[in-house]
């Protein structure tokens, strides 16, 4: 069975020659002003999965769990081939996945959640805690 790994909240990614950089990693979303929009990725490792394509979705939640941004449908193609170089068990190999949440609407300070959904089936929730800079201690 699939499984996610490494799931991380950062400012950026980059990929060059087979390496992810990941940059900025957020522990806690500090935009300059909330309400306000702000844009950041998620970087993610899907292992053990079967040969084929796969779809995933991302949908990020508010603190009242109302959905203010999505990737729907996302298709990921996997073969899994010890020939590449590689002496990794099929359980510990898999896909690196970035997505960009570009221009997302935080209407308010609090806790967010991001759900991975792969194949249609929730695979796992992430939290976030979302504080604008503009606002009082």
């Amino acid at each position: 069975m699939a499984r996610i790994e490494n799931f991380v909240y950062c400012l950026g990614v980059n990929k060059n020659n087979g390496n992810t950089d990941i940059l900025g990693i957020l522990s806690t979303m500090q935009p300059a002003y909330v309400p306000g929009l702000y844009s950041f990725h998620v970087n993610f490792s899907i292992k053990n999965l079967t040969d084929g394509e796969h779809i995933f979705s991302l949908q990020f939640k508010d603190t009242k769990g109302i959905l203010v941004a999505e990737i729907k449908n996302g298709k990921l193609m996997y073969k899994y081939n010890q020939e590449l170089g590689t002496s990794l068990p099929r359980e510990y190999s898999g896909l690196n996945v970035t997505a960009n949440m570009q221009n997302v609407n935080l209407k308010e300070n609090g806790l967010y959640t991001m759900t991975l959904i792969l194949d249609n089936k929730e695979m796992g929730q992430f939290d976030i805690f979302v504080h604008g800079l503009n606002t009082e201690k």
